[in-house]
C-alpha cells in the first residue's frame, strides 16, 4: 500500500499471457542479482523497461526482503511510512535511529510497527533504506 508506479503497461508487453508470465517471474525475485537478470531479459525481449516496470521490479525485490526480515506490512499514510514488524524484528529497529532520529517512531500498542516520516525523498527510497538498515542489523546480530 505505497504510492509507487508499479505495473506492466500493455504498451510494453502487449500479449496478456506474456504479461502474466512476467508478473509471475517478478514475484519470485529474491536478490539483487535476480532483479538484474530479469531486467536484462526484459531489455533483450521487449526493450528498455518503462519506469512503471522498474518500480514493479523494485517492489517485488523489497517485498521479499521485507518478508525475510519479519516486516509483515508496509503502508503509506500521507507523509508516513509504517512498517509492521514481527516481535522478533523489534530488537533490530534501534539501527534505524541514526538514520531517522527525529522522523522515527516505534509503536507496540496493537502490533509492533515503525513509522518513518518522509521528507524530500520518495517512498521507494525510504523503503529501500529502511530494509537495508534492518538487513545489515540482522546480519550483524547473526555474526555475534
Amino acid at each position: 500500500d505505497i504510492v509507487i508506479n508499479a505495473h506492466i503497461p500493455e504498451s510494453y508487453i502487449e500479449n496478456e499471457l506474456q504479461r502474466i508470465e512476467v508478473y509471475r517471474r517478478l514475484a519470485a525475485i529474491r536478490t539483487n542479482e535476480d532483479a538484474l537478470d530479469i531486467t536484462d531479459e526484459l531489455i533483450d525481449r521487449y526493450g528498455e523497461p518503462p519506469e512503471a516496470v522498474s518500480g514493479l521490479i523494485n517492489v517485488a525485490l523489497l517485498r521479499n526482503i521485507a518478508a525475510r526480515l519479519g516486516v509483515t506490512e508496509i503502508l503509506q499514510k500521507g507523509k508516513i511510512l509504517r512498517f509492521a514488524i514481527k516481535s522478533e524484528t523489534l530488537p533490530l529497529v534501534g539501527a534505524l535511529y541514526e538514520a531517522y532520529k527525529d522522523r522515527f517512531f516505534v509503536s507496540t500498542i496493537e502490533k509492533s510497527s515503525v513509522d518513518v516520516e518522509l521528507c524530500q525523498e520518495d517512498a521507494l527510497s525510504v523503503m529501500k533504506n529502511v530494509l537495508t538498515i534492518l538487513d545489515n542489523a540482522k546480519k550483524e546480530e547473526e555474526n555475534k
